[in-house]
């Protein structure tokens, strides 16, 4: 029996990622040293899957009927391949993108605010029962939706 380790099982989601993406493929890892014959991994994705196609809907990550629950997960947009990051609430994800990404400027930080806010509301307002709330949450929620909303409002929130 022949069994995928972890490595090619990733290189393969990979590049099928890549594939349904409309990306060019990567390039093929190079072969241990001192290693003359070829590895799976040297020869993914071309040998594998030469003609591979997509169905787009397998994509999709939440089961059938639940996708307009699904609760948003933010990932970082900002943070490299090396260290990606994944949020499950919100306000840690903007409190990451406040504080670990200064480099970025602040107009395209509020508006990635701006976006996620928009994203996670639509959540708040189609799972919520009007209970149980954390308001400060729903109050920032809130502020990101005005016409006059700022990086001094942003700011202003002290996030950690």
């Amino acid at each position: 029996h022949a069994a995928l380790t972890l490595r090619e099982a990733y290189y393969i989601q990979f590049a099928t990622l890549r594939k349904a993406h409309g990306l060019p493929p990567s390039q093929p890892v190079a072969r241990p040293r001192r290693y003359p014959y070829p590895t799976l991994e040297s020869t993914l994705p071309s040998s594998l899957f030469p003609s591979i196609t997509i169905d787009e809907g397998a994509l999709i990550s939440s089961a059938p009927g639940d996708s307009e629950k699904a609760r948003p997960h933010m990932r970082c947009q900002y943070c490299t391949t090396t260290r990606l990051k994944s949020f499950g609430a919100i306000i840690g994800y903007w409190g990451h993108i406040v504080n670990a990404h200064q480099e970025v400027p602040n107009d395209v930080r509020l508006q990635a605010i701006i976006h996620s806010g928009s994203l996670w509301r639509d959540y708040w307002d189609l799972c919520s029962r009007g209970g149980k709330g954390n308001n400060a949450t729903l109050a920032k929620l809130q502020q990101t939706q005005r016409d006059d909303f700022c990086w001094m409002d942003v700011v202003g929130w002290s996030l950690r």
